[in-house]
């Protein structure tokens, strides 16, 4: 018998375990293959030995090592047979069909940026090995871009006709990852055009032509069953509830489908969590489970039955649900021209206030965290959901129309008792349009983000953000009501019975549930109900539900705003949203288009004319009157849109601006100055190419993009995308806490609100002199730029502060040919640089700088072929003193971003810090910023500089004493706390030396 030692000395007293960790596996590593290939001797002398005394004893077939063909063990399943190859991976077939072709356990870093393969396996010493008739597999995976070192366990054992499969890893250190998931390839030829089950909820069919998009099918499931309804199904019976998605292999060359169950679905796993998948495999199995739907249709004669109430009392504002018997004949219980329940209540004050009806399906969770269910419990039926708005005795009967008749019931009541403490709906305020008030005039400001969408079978997850936001101050979430978890309506192709107006009970259930979640924790919810990607070629328009190709009635995405089948099925869909959640005062508003400027082939005309339709429509259904609006993908929207009085707020979104402060801070202030409504940045980040961590791993866009748009004018905070993998991964909640802390109990709907006026702003320390100090210019990126400006202008004029003067117009691409003309006055000789954050291509950009009619500078650049936008290159050239026109070019081919830094331009008397904000005459909020704090430069690797302390004067402001109140704006640390005194309208205030940026609130005391 050959033994290995193995003993290590620590290299210093700070050696972590994970080093530790990472040396004892690279000295095993080098004698594991020997080690290997002794232990499978053994066992197939062992093997040979139960042959010789047992022969009938036949649990395992192992292949011949010198065949080549890296097959280490093989399980008869039936008429089935279970290859085990040599790392793990496993393939099954039947007779001459292979039904599973390979499988191999992947770790994929958020953004998919690396991964790490069950190929790269290294085997400890020992293994594979039987142990107790599981055949095992343990060993490590490394993945080098992060460090982390994955133990692996893999157990597979016979058990009859099926096998029963674990797959487990666990992370050496702390991590994020996109998900770690069992790939599973499925030959095409096996199984084109065969259905498949996502038991309970979801069903599909392989398609025989290339799925575009090439996820045609997700979920969680408790099993997954190939070959439904065939002669041989393939059953995976999953022991916990898994989050299965079904792709298309043929996009990348492949002749599979894959199928990946998940171990961890994303986000972080702390270091030693076990991320586990357990699944037996039943092939050949006729006691498959199937997927059970809801019975839309009905037959009958026309009748209203027992009404139960929740309670005969109900606070003020509260929910009041009835459950309703009603019988009748309809094949679709959604389609309101079939069959309509409604309940007309009687309030106390007189009014008479009507209320829709709904079908309803009740469902039960199972499971926990990412692997939790929902399960179909008992028979669906009838409901109505009301709250009460006033006090007192309120009457109600119930009508149903059916069958071309109206039967009424009975009259009913019920009582309202008040509750000092319920604020209402939220709504615009009347005393300031460009802010939120409750019913009773309590004031309102949002603190908000996005958590917009969640998986399939993602409660646990919602649950778990709104928490940890409204923990630290969150109250507004944007939510998507078209995507995954809370789909209504919109994607077609993984559930049954799906079509135009046939609504998907599950998700309206989850629905149900997070929103409970949200009224729990005061949290309110601008609800989105469809998004400009189902209306684009290249997104998710071929799975559309109202796409003629999926039985719907719209033909091209330019048809559908005009499209009078398509508009009717969307008012239906209206009635059953306010009939479900009308009631609840946590809904703020209602959205209907996530970036609805960015649909293909958008005509601003046509779809004014349908959200003026649709708003009225809304309206005049919604018994509670909540916001309705839309939202736009091009930064400045559409007057002809937002100047609707059906259009209650404005709200826009923006990516891939390097200074998101300065996007956040200026968009508030125009469409302020705009409209005489309340405006949200309802969307921000880095951009759409996935990998945020990477790209911004400090969150300088977040806590920026908040401060910008809350001091300037905004109803709210800037609303960051991101919500899971970076927001919640990297810990940026933090960030809330200063802006919370210092407009908390600020009435800004009862104020009339000024910009910060700033006389002065110098150095505490009178022997420091002038000097001048650089300007960041930046155009606006792809689909949010602004549209009603023109493309562009001859020259770009900036003043003597660095501030365009059509600050609109400039555009951040440059293609092929295009130009930017500066006209600027350098004070004294400085610089001109061009950032180039991002390419269109690897190659082909090239560009070119002149100053005053001198080509003086020409780059090509050229960027790895898998991310092009990941360039952050800069080029500079000097500028004498004195007036210049320059021209950056792209004397290439292929579009570049890019924003402008001006060096020495700007002349400072004081501190290098921006100073932005509102008053009013009992408050101020200051946002001071050192303008190096921004992401552009962090990305660069340009960390701010500390700016020493200065005297800040502001003018306009009462007399009196003020408490000035200076927060660190990542931190929360209070960097000063003093009070001033104010005379003659002006206000000095002493700021602390600052690095990053202070959010201010100064209030006056007396």
């Amino acid at each position: 018998m050959i033994y290995h030692s193995f003993s290590y000395q620590r290299k210093s007293k700070l050696m972590s375990e994970h080093e530790i960790f990472l040396c004892r596996r690279r000295y095993m590593a080098s004698w594991r293959q020997t080690r290997l290939t002794l232990s499978r001797y053994c066992i197939a002398l062992w093997i040979a030995a139960v042959l010789l005394i047992c022969p009938c004893f036949v649990p395992l077939q192992f292949a011949q090592e010198a065949n080549g063909d890296g097959h280490y063990a093989a399980l008869p399943l039936g008429q089935s047979t279970l290859t085990i190859g040599s790392l793990g991976g496993l393939s099954l077939s039947c007779g001459e069909r292979t039904l599973i072709a390979s499988t191999r356990v992947v770790i994929a870093t958020p953004g998919w940026r690396s991964t790490v393969s069950q190929s790269a396996l290294e085997l400890e010493d020992g293994y594979p090995k039987l142990s107790e008739g599981a055949y095992v597999f343990r060993g490590s995976l490394e993945d080098k871009t992060s460090g982390c070192v994955w133990t692996f366990e893999q157990r597979v054992e016979a058990k009859g006709k099926t096998a029963a499969v674990t797959c487990m890893v666990s992370p050496s250190i702390d991590t994020v990852v996109a998900e770690a998931a069992l790939f599973i390839d499925l030959p095409v030829s096996s199984w084109a055009g065969q259905d498949v089950l996502l038991v309970p909820s979801n069903s599909g069919r392989f398609p025989k032509e290339q799925a575009k998009p090439r996820h045609f099918m997700s979920g969680g499931a408790i099993a997954a069953v190939l070959g439904a309804g065939g002669e041989s199904p393939l059953t995976f019976d999953f022991t916990l509830p898994a989050r299965c998605t079904l792709q298309d292999g043929r996009e990348y060359g492949g002749e599979t489908y894959q199928m990946y169950p998940r171990l961890a679905t994303g986000g972080k796993i702390a270091a030693g969590t076990p991320c586990r998948l357990e699944f037996v495999l039943k092939p050949n199995d006729l006691n498959a489970p199937k997927v059970v739907g809801v019975e839309l249709g009905a037959t009958g004669s026309a009748g209203i039955g027992t009404i139960r109430a929740s309670s005969p009392t109900v606070a003020q504002y509260a929910k009041f649900e009835l459950d309703v018997d009603v019988s009748g004949t309809w094949e679709n219980a959604f389609d309101p021209d079939q069959v309509a329940l409604d309940a007309v209540f009687a309030c106390p004050d007189g009014r008479t206030l009507t209320v829709p009806g709904f079908f309803y399906q009740d469902y039960t969770r199972t499971g926990m965290g990412d692997r939790e269910m929902y399960l179909q419990q008992g028979e669906p039926g009838w409901k109505v959901r009301f709250a009460p708005p006033i006090p007192g005795l309120y009457r109600y009967r119930l009508r149903l129309r059916n069958q071309g008749g109206t039967v009424k019931s009975p009259e009913h009541t019920f009582t309202c008792t008040p509750d000092p403490d319920a604020h209402g709906y939220l709504r615009v305020s009347r005393g300031n349009s460009h802010y939120l008030q409750f019913d009773d005039g309590t004031p309102f400001f949002a603190l908000g983000e996005n958590i917009a969408t969640l998986p399939t079978f993602g409660l646990a997850k919602g649950e778990q953000l709104y928490e940890t936001f409204a923990g630290v101050g969150g109250n507004f979430v944007r939510w998507w009501w078209s995507y995954e978890m809370s789909d209504l309506e919109s994607r077609v192709g993984s559930h049954p019975g799906e079509g135009p107006g046939r609504y998907k009970l599950m998700s309206a259930w989850c629905i149900d549930q997070l929103m409970e979640k949200a009224d729990e924790l005061g949290i309110y919810l601008m609800c989105c109900f469809e998004t400009q990607q189902y209306l684009r070629r290249d997104k998710r328009w071929p799975v559309f539900t109202y796409n003629v190709a999926n039985g719907g009635p719209v033909a091209t995405p330019r048809d559908y705003f005009t499209n009078a089948a398509a508009a009717s099925f969307f008012r239906k869909r209206l009635r059953y949203i306010v009939a479900r959640w009308s009631y609840s005062t946590a809904v703020f508003s209602w959205q209907f288009w996530n970036e609805v400027s960015a649909c293909n082939q958008f005509r601003p005309d046509a779809a004014a004319v349908w959200h003026r339709e649709m708003g009225r429509y809304l309206r005049s259904i919604d018994p509670m009157r909540h916001v309705i609006h839309t939202n736009h993908g091009n930064f400045d929207g559409y007057p002809i849109i937002d100047e609707q009085p059906e259009t209650e707020i404005i709200s826009t979104n923006s990516y891939s601006r390097r200074d998101m402060g300065q996007t956040a801070a200026w968009g508030a202030r125009f469409m302020s100055e705009r409209y005489a409504k309340p405006f949200f940045l309802t969307e921000y980040g880095v951009g759409h190419h996935g990998g945020w961590e990477r790209e911004d791993p400090d969150g300088i866009i977040v806590v920026n993009g908040l401060w910008g748009a809350a001091v300037n004018g905004s109803a709210g905070t800037a609303m960051p995308w991101g919500w899971s993998n970076w927001v919640d991964a990297l810990g940026f909640y933090k960030y809330w806490l200063p802006i919370r802390d210092t407009v908390a109990g600020i009435p800004f709907c009862k104020r009339t609100w000024e910009p910060v006026a700033v006389r002065s702003f110098r150095f505490r320390d009178t022997a420091r002199l002038p000097y001048h100090t650089n300007v960041l210019v930046e155009g606006w990126p792809r689909n949010y730029a602004y549209r009603i400006s023109p493309e562009s202008w001859d020259t770009i004029e900036l003043d003597s502060d660095g501030e365009l003067r059509k600050p609109g117009r400039l555009k951040a691409a440059l293609g092929g040919g295009k130009a930017h003309q500066f006209s600027v006055t350098y004070p004294v000789a400085g610089e001109f640089v061009v950032h180039v954050p991002e390419l269109a291509q690897a190659e082909g950009a090239i560009l070119e700088a002149s100053v005053d009619g001198k080509v003086i500078l020409r780059k090509a650049f050229s960027a790895g072929e898998d991310r092009p936008y990941e360039f952050w290159q800069h080029v500079s050239f000097p500028v004498s003193a004195g007036g210049h026109d320059i021209v950056i070019r792209n004397a290439g081919q292929v579009a570049f971003w890019t924003a402008y830094e001006l060096v020495r331009y700007r002349r400072r008397e004081g501190p290098d810090l921006d100073v932005t904000g509102i008053q009013t005459h009992d408050t101020i909020l200051l946002w001071v910023r050192n303008p190096q704090f921004a992401w552009l430069f962090i990305r660069e690797g340009r960390e701010p500089t500390l700016q020493p302390e200065g005297s800040l004067t502001l003018a306009g402001v009462a007399e009196g004493q003020w408490r000035a109140t200076w927060r660190e704006t990542t931190t929360n640390e209070i960097l000063r706390d003093e009070t001033v005194t104010c005379r003659d309208g002006a206000l000095v205030l002493n700021t602390p030396a600052i690095a990053r940026a202070a959010g201010v609130r100064i209030q006056r005391v007396r």
